[in-house]
């Protein structure tokens, strides 16, 4: 689900000692530095959309526990077909997997991410100091938030301020200390916009910095 070295996180030590690279993407990115054997880029929601038609073309079928497990990436990558990147291949992928039995109760548990306590503060200390803008019709809000240490699931705080406040962008940054010592500080830049802002791209405004993902979701 990316083809850049700085997105595949601990699994980066392990690239230059494989003997193949197969990159699986639905991210349309300017360039890749992943020397990669096989590269499928497709224009769809989830890039387990991907890897459900490649099970169909085959004729395999799955476990139930591995058609939920792909049933939720597809609800997680395409926000349950509420983000402009769903497609129908998405849609149908999703309709095999449930055939294949994948579990709608365990959807509806585990779909939907719950905020832990470090959330919690980011997302109180980022509503307090947000700070809002209106161009064109559209509100913007912007903030940026110190960590003590790096925190995972910012993306889930970027869309859940994004949903609750009355902002149609959102530009949440992350600033906390360098975990690799290569620099004082680290910062996580990520974008989220609804469907009212319909000339945003953060996938080519994050871009230089090192980002990308969809044009109303990226990092």
């Amino acid at each position: 689900d990316a083809q850049r070295r700085d997105r595949v996180g601990p699994a980066e030590i392990l690239l230059d000692n494989a003997k193949e690279v197969h990159i699986y993407d639905h991210h349309f990115e300017k360039s890749s530095d992943i020397k990669s054997t096989k590269m499928i880029i497709e224009k769809v929601g989830s890039v387990t959309t991907i890897i459900t038609e490649m099970l169909q073309e085959k004729c395999l079928s799955l476990e139930d526990a591995e058609a939920t497990l792909m049933a939720l990436g597809i609800h997680s990558d395409t926000g349950s077909f509420t983000f402009e990147s769903s497609t129908s291949r998405d849609v149908r992928a999703l309709a095999w997997l449930m055939d294949q039995g994948a579990s709608q109760k365990a959807i509806s548990d585990y779909g939907h991410k719950s905020l832990n306590s470090e959330q919690q503060k980011v997302i109180s200390e980022a509503y307090t100091k947000l700070r809002k803008v209106n161009h064109n019709g559209i509100t913007i809000g912007s903030v940026l938030v110190d960590c003590d240490s790096y925190i995972r699931g910012m993306a889930v705080v970027a869309q859940n301020i994004l949903e609750v406040s009355d902002c149609d962008v959102v530009l949440l940054a992350v600033r906390y200390p360098n975990r690799r010592k290569k620099a004082p500080n680290s910062l996580v830049l990520i974008g989220r916009a609804n469907a009212r802002a319909q000339n945003i791209n953060f996938s080519k405004l994050l871009e230089p910095f090192g980002g990308g993902g969809h044009p109303k979701a990226s990092s």
